[in-house]
């Protein structure tokens, strides 16, 4: 529809947790409990979305501008306030958002949906409740993903060289040994 609205993208920390300590099932309840929670705080012209595991997505009709979209993450947060219980354990179902405001950011469903992932992933990298994205983001998400890509393919194609360098041994009669410097540090040529 014409007009403005916000997206919002969630992530919780506990579903792996919980999959791993108390099963497929507990984690089940759990992602049920959060999306009932979810449900309480959505609007009738709102889209509520369950993306997999514990993501979930919300399309906020009446969020026209930042300050309405930031109110309403700040609901989510107060909504997944109190932790649900599985067996004897309690867990927190509060969760890091991502906003992104269209037009603002995005014309098209893929670019919003882009966006408030990258506003995610920096809030819970910042460990905030939410973050609006704002283009600073997206060249901090490359870079770390561009610095973690460029060690991946240095493992795991050769990439890190290691040098060697020959130690002095400190009294006569002990063997000499070679100290390793990864990744290229050292400009001596390799010793046996």
């Amino acid at each position: 529809r014409p007009g403005h609205f916000a997206v919002l993208v969630l992530t919780t920390e506990h579903y792996h947790e919980i999959a791993q300590a108390h099963g497929e099932t507990a984690a089940a309840q759990y992602v049920s409990q959060l999306g009932e929670r979810l449900k309480s705080v959505a609007g009738d012209d709102d889209a509520l979305a369950h993306f997999g595991h514990d993501d979930f997505g919300i399309v906020l009709a009446q969020a026209h501008d930042e300050a309405a979209a930031r109110h309403q993450a700040s609901r989510v947060q107060l909504a997944l306030d109190v932790p649900i219980t599985m067996g004897r354990s309690a867990f927190s179902l509060r969760a890091s958002i991502g906003i992104a405001l269209y037009p603002a950011h995005g014309l098209d469903a893929e670019t919003l949906l882009r966006h408030a992932e990258t506003a995610k992933y920096a809030a819970v990298a910042s460990r905030r409740d939410y973050l609006v994205y704002e283009p600073s983001l997206d060249d901090a998400r490359t870079e770390a993903s561009r610095l973690i890509a460029e060690l991946h393919g240095a493992l795991y194609n050769e990439g890190l060289g290691d040098d060697y360098q020959p130690q002095l041994p400190l009294r006569e009669g002990l063997p000499r040994r070679l100290r390793l410097l990864p990744g290229g540090a050292g400009l001596l040529e390799r010793q046996p």
